[in-house]
């Protein structure tokens, strides 16, 4: 099985894109030789079709990923499988198609995904409690991530796989289909992420789903309505951006940014 993939790189968050059509049943094997082969590579995503005009984006776990969602509008683009730089894409984890825009910025892909949630603050968050301490978990559609400020919870680089596994056992959270474990220190994230299907584990340079997990969470604590803008800075210092909607505690709009580069050729293993 020759394994044919590109490189995207989202901010930090390595993608590998693989091109060839393959059955459900072999992606958990081929994002682990992927993943074996290429160190850096943190995650693995499937091109698909949706419909004659629409493409789809299958995460290895069946996910959802923002940050792999914006770098496969920008793929798209740069290899002209669609004709404009405003379409839909669909994606894993999601249940709706999601708006993408991709604009030319300092000579490079910039991407915008609109993920119109309109969802109830209530259906998002659930409280939960580690070491005797409130704590918030938001459940994104594919993806929960729970947020832990640093102030209050220590961040160990070191430790930090092992930390994340074991509150992630504590919490019963392991039945979920992806979880991460997200510290922040005001706008920076260290966020770690469980994928249950492919049993990875990944202390993630840039993660665009933390992102937007960490940016509702800083909405909801506002606790007014409006529309709010956050840099939120990744492990590797690169700023994504995120834009939240808030009107009568409904979520009424999510939207993540920021570049993406490639690998210049493709990728073979076999």
């Amino acid at each position: 099985m020759n394994i044919e993939y590109e490189i995207l790189n989202p901010s930090g968050n390595i993608t590998a894109l693989v091109i060839k059509d393959y059955p459900r049943e072999k992606y958990q094997e081929i994002a682990n030789k992927i993943m074996k082969n290429n160190s850096k590579i943190e995650q693995v995503g499937f091109l698909k079709k949706y419909s004659d005009s629409i493409f789809r984006l299958e995460m290895a776990g069946l996910e959802f990923c923002g940050n792999a969602s914006r770098a496969f509008a920008c793929f798209l683009v740069k290899k002209k499988y669609v004709p404009t730089n405003n379409f839909q894409i669909s994606v894993t984890g999601y249940d709706n198609l999601i708006d993408c825009k991709v604009e030319i910025k300092k000579k490079n892909f910039y991407s915008t995904i609109n993920l119109n949630l309109m969802k109830k603050l209530d259906d998002l968050i659930q409280n939960l409690v580690l070491n005797k301490r409130k704590v918030s978990i938001i459940n994104l559609p594919g993806i929960s991530h729970l947020l832990l400020d640093q102030k209050i919870f220590k961040f160990d680089e070191k430790n930090c796989l092992e930390e994340a596994k074991n509150i992630i056992s504590r919490l019963k959270l392991l039945q979920l289909p992806a979880v991460g474990v997200v510290w922040f220190d005001n706008n920076q994230i260290n966020p770690v992420v469980y994928v249950k299907d492919i049993d990875s584990l990944f202390y993630e340079n840039s993660c665009g789903s933390g992102s937007i997990a960490y940016g509702i969470y800083q909405s909801y604590l506002k606790n007014i309505e409006g529309t709010f803008k956050y840099d939120v800075i990744q492990k590797n210092k690169e700023v994504v951006e995120v834009e939240v909607g808030l009107k009568n505690k409904i979520i009424t709009m999510v939207k993540l940014s920021g570049y993406t580069t490639f690998n210049l050729d493709n990728c073979n293993i076999k």
